[in-house]
């Protein structure tokens, strides 16, 4: 499942696109450098003259280099970074869950198939309690009610025959489906050992610990911490392009145009350009106002992350008591009226 489940591979490709754009990010930080070039045909007439042909080309390379914006590209850098953070805390938290629903899907199947077990094993009884209760019919010893009564429980075990069947065949398919294979795909599993020891938990911290070891390790929070630093390095990287930058520049050019008297030409270029944002129509302004809402909006959903989980470990553990203290009881409510 980890090597082949659609869902955790399409996480793990998030992880290699963030690592993409933090590449992308660092880049601002070298200079860009861009080739051009044209080559042509001219040609002129002038009257009771000869018509003169011209190849003139030209070749130039130019360099643009930011020195400096006021920590937009550095806060932009650190932006990609937690992206980055989140999307790996991401993919920790599906393979957790992946590997989970794997668990889960395993022991339904195991679980489905002994119900099947018993299913066909109860059919065959009231099979033999209605062909019994037939025959003493016949031969006059029980009232036409008990025959009837019999062969309802009959059918009815048939019926539940086929419940369990349509129950392992669903089972079947979950797991199947969570190991990318086709649902019709047949299982045969190793039950694993009945030992009461592999339940109990390698801890004896209460309920309060263990939320308190979940909100340090769980992997979405973690992520939701990520996605906060990220909102709040947006918020420095859009007040940055409301200021100005200065930037290097320089070029140098290649021309000729296959003339005698001006054969060829060559230029060169360098400077420090400055760039200042005067008026945006206001557009600045609601860049920067967005980002802080933004940044306020992923802290209310780390908030709300951590009550999830900690209601999350809470019920848990008290499914954990229940089962733990009574572990027929699930089998009893299965079976009850």
């Amino acid at each position: 499942g980890i090597c082949t489940n659609p869902a955790l591979n399409r996480e793990y490709m998030s992880v290699k696109a963030s690592e993409a754009e933090v590449g992308q990010s660092k880049a601002e930080y070298l200079p860009t450098v861009t080739a051009s070039g044209s080559a042509s045909v001219t040609g002129s007439k002038y009257e009771k003259g000869t018509y003169n042909k011209n190849y003139p080309y030209s070749g130039n390379i130019g360099l643009d280099w930011l020195l400096f914006d006021f920590g937009g590209r550095g806060a932009r850098l650190e932006r990609m970074k937690a992206y980055l953070s989140s999307a790996e805390f991401n993919y920790n938290t599906q393979l957790q869950e992946t590997i989970l629903a794997i668990n889960n899907a395993y022991l339904k199947l195991l679980g489905a198939k002994e119900v099947l077990t018993s299913a066909k094993d109860s059919e065959k009884s009231y099979k033999k309690a209605y062909e019994e209760s037939k025959r003493r019919y016949d031969l006059g010893l029980v009232a036409l009610s008990d025959k009837l009564l019999a062969k309802t429980s009959y059918e009815q075990s048939k019926l539940t025959t086929v419940k369990a069947e349509n129950s392992v065949k669903q089972a079947q398919g979950n797991l199947a489906t969570l190991l990318h294979l086709s649902p019709d795909t047949s299982f045969n599993l190793m039950t694993p050992p009945k030992d009461k020891d592999i339940t109990e938990l390698e801890t004896s911290e209460g309920v309060e610990k263990l939320m308190e070891l979940a909100l340090e390790q769980r992997p979405e929070l973690k992520s939701k911490e990520s996605s906060v630093t990220a909102a709040k390095e947006n918020i420095s990287a859009v007040r940055s392009t409301t200021l100005p930058t200065l930037s290097a520049t320089g070029s140098a050019g290649y021309g000729d145009s296959w003339r005698k008297s001006n054969p060829y030409q060559v230029s060169t270029s360098a400077g420090l350009r400055l760039s200042a944002p005067l008026f945006t129509g206001f557009a600045d302004t609601y860049k920067v106002a967005a980002a802080e809402y933004q940044y306020r909006q992923a802290q209310y959903g780390l908030d709300e992350t951590k009550d999830s989980i900690k209601n999350e470990v809470w019920a848990s553990y008290q499914d954990y008591q229940k089962i733990h203290s009574f572990p027929h009881l699930d089998l009893l409510a299965q079976y009850s009226p």
